[in-house]
């Protein structure tokens, strides 16, 4: 199965209003992988008007009902609208894409056994325990290794040799699995890391803090007297609880376990097995993550390449449009011209006429002349003549100054 070949429904403004219509909507939401809550929510985005409650009673016994018409929107009545309703498909296939990096399964797989002592520690955690025991607590009573390569370790300094316990214990558990333990440089701190089905996961152990209110210092009391609006401030500081927490620090915002704390049932030593599991599902978490926003990538430059070639269509059809406007507009003005020139040419005749039948004392010279001037004028205005030269062409010319 190629994850390109997931099904995607793309329906318009004006289609997606039509099965709306049609079909009730706890009916067509599953059809179109989404529920019929959010079917509503996403009608109301795209201004798609939904059938009240109790449409579907009243159309079953025959009662007439009133469906409004597609109102205008900002999105047009051909915007496109994309529904996935295979991915469920696509996590399925995913989660078998190797075989070899399947989830362990935690009831027959041997537990995790955190040591009293830590005994043969591995160079790494001999490191991270040379630093630690150098550094000194920050403002929340926590220490971390200052020195390079080291694990992501944070807690109080009566926390560090459990904290290396079972950081040891299960570094030596990842690495019988055939699991590569790596460190790794991020925001100026050494991260640890392992790669499952090459896919990277960092995780670390830290101490968790609670906010606790503390008494004022001598200059805050100071501040209080002064500023009014101070007198009713809370001061607090962050205090270690001595209860462990081993995270995972990668993989998507899926809702799946990524944080091992202590509980009063269990402690983080007797959730290693289900934190390992939890290692191989962000894994396959990352994996699903990763090819669905590939997915949804392919489907915007497809979407931006369907805009791109629309908007090239349109500059070229309305540049079509404005040329035949501009052809017919010619057309018109030539033919109105041509008119003119032909009621022009009529006068001359008729001026000729009366002139040689009725006013043999006109100036002939001077009649001549304007013959000449209005049959030039008419010639001016035919668009089927070449036009004669005039004082008028000269306007544009003498039109502005100097």
């Amino acid at each position: 199965m190629n994850t390109q070949d997931i099904e995607t429904i793309i329906l318009t403004r004006s289609e997606l209003y039509d099965r709306v219509w049609s079909t009730a909507m706890r009916n067509l939401a599953p059809d179109l992988g989404i529920s019929d809550v959010g079917l509503k929510k996403l009608c109301k985005r795209f201004s798609i008007p939904t059938p009240p409650v109790g449409h579907w009673a009243k159309k079953e016994h025959g009662k007439k009902t009133v469906k409004p018409k597609l109102p205008t929107s900002e999105r047009p009545a051909h915007f496109e609208i994309k529904f996935h309703p295979n991915t469920r498909k696509l996590q399925s296939h995913l989660n078998l894409i190797n075989t070899s990096s399947a989830v362990p399964d935690k009831s027959s797989e041997k537990k995790i056994v955190v040591p009293e002592l830590l005994s043969a520690p591995l160079p790494i955690v001999e490191r991270t325990k040379n630093s630690l025991e150098s550094a000194k607590p920050d403002d929340e009573g926590l220490v971390q290794p200052r020195a390079k390569k080291t694990l992501n370790i944070i807690v109080a300094p009566e926390n560090i040799d459990r904290a290396l316990r079972i950081m040891d214990t299960l570094l030596k558990a990842i690495e019988e699995r055939g699991m590569p333990f790596e460190l790794v440089h991020e925001n100026e701190t050494w991260v640890s890391a392992t790669k499952i089905n090459d896919e990277q996961i960092c995780f670390g152990i830290s101490e968790i803090v609670l906010r606790e209110e503390r008494e004022p210092t001598p200059h805050e009391k100071e501040e209080m007297k002064r500023w009014s609006w101070h007198q009713k401030d809370h001061f607090y500081k962050k205090v270690p609880t001595g209860h462990l927490c081993l995270a995972i620090h990668s993989g998507p915002s899926d809702g799946q376990r990524r944080r091992f704390s202590d509980t009063q049932r269990r402690n983080v030593e007797n959730q290693l097995n289900g934190f390992i599991t939890a290692m191989y599902r962000t894994a396959e978490s990352i994996k699903v993550d990763r090819a669905q926003r590939e997915q949804r990538q392919r489907e915007l430059e497809e979407s931006e390449r369907k805009r791109h070639e629309f908007e090239r269509q349109r500059v070229s059809k309305l540049q079509e449009i404005k040329e035949e406007e501009q052809r017919i507009s010619d057309l018109m003005s030539n033919s109105k011209s041509w008119n003119t020139s032909q009621t022009l040419r009529c006068y001359i005749c008729a001026v000729r006429g009366w002139a040689s039948e009725e006013n043999h004392s006109l100036d002939q010279a001077g009649l001549e002349n304007w013959l000449k001037w209005a049959t030039d004028q008419a010639d001016r205005l035919d668009p089927l003549k070449e036009s004669p030269t005039s004082i008028l062409d000269e306007k544009s010319k003498w039109n502005r100054y100097y």
